[in-house]
């Protein structure tokens, strides 16, 4: 069984020990409440926007001194490492780096499980093939109020056609009270979107990681783990269910206050 968080991002404001004590605890009943007798798989898929790379700073944490409470070790992939806790002796993280995109359109793009760079403003399609060539995956995830207006005619003329390499992603963060989204909608749309955490750049906001994100009923290999799903997430007849709670009412607006203000 594989469980993935499919939109983390790591922030300045951020402590790293409880990013990852949250990572693992929230995981962790994950993983319990899937009831399922076969090995579990963890993965957090990072999506680093322009001048962030927290993935090479895991890699140069992999390569000194461990931390207090967690361990980064190189995996032999280059798009992934694996992380340890001393409180979870039984489980292992697979962190992929993956990047945030911004099209033309104003419309968010993530290029999930690749370390290479990419360049903003360029149109939706011609982005999307840009991830598909350096062999990522481009999720177009929700966001509160980014799918309405123009944007939305955009996305929604875009899925019109049969795209087997493009997902779209929901949200941790999209409130209870907001509609599923139409472009949800769909045997084929909803058996392939890739949901995430998606914390938002505020202290505290690292303990959502994990909380919310995609089950794939098959067992991961140890050996090339991320290899493994990224060519399971290129496969069009894979289907991907949700695991994870949605934010509360009270917190969403309480969250875009605080952004606001900032």
């Amino acid at each position: 069984m594989i469980v993935f968080d499919g939109h983390v991002h790591i922030y300045d404001c951020y402590d790293l020990d409880k990013f990852f004590a949250a990572a693992f605890e929230n995981f962790s009943e994950a993983g319990a409440n899937l009831k399922t007798a076969s090995q579990v798989t963890y993965f957090i898929l990072m999506a680093e926007a322009t001048g962030v790379y927290y993935f090479k700073k895991l890699e140069e944490i992999a390569k000194g001194a461990p931390s207090t409470y967690f361990r980064v070790e190189e995996s032999g992939e280059p798009h992934s490492l694996f992380v340890y806790h001393d409180d979870f002796p039984s489980m292992r993280l697979i962190v992929c780096a993956g990047r945030q995109l911004i099209t033309e359109e104003k419309l968010e793009l993530l290029a999930l499980m690749t370390e290479q760079d990419f360049e903003n403003g360029r149109e939706l399609g011609a982005t999307v093939e840009a991830v598909v060539d350096a062999g990522g995956i481009p999720v177009c995830p929700w966001g509160a109020g980014k799918w309405m207006g123009q944007r939305g005619k955009v996305l929604e003329k875009y899925m019109s056609n049969p795209h087997s390499q493009f997902y779209l992603g929901d949200s941790g963060g999209r409130p209870s009270f907001w509609a599923r989204p139409t472009l949800f909608d769909g045997e084929a749309v909803a058996a392939k979107i890739v949901s995430g955490s998606d914390p938002l750049p505020l202290a505290g906001q690292e303990v959502t990681v994990g909380s919310f994100g995609g089950v794939i009923d098959l067992d991961c290999p140890k050996d090339h783990p991320s290899t493994y799903l990224r060519a399971q997430l290129k496969d069009p007849k894979i289907v991907i269910s949700a695991y994870g709670r949605l934010c509360s009412s009270m917190l969403f607006v309480k969250n875009q206050i605080v952004l606001r203000l900032k």
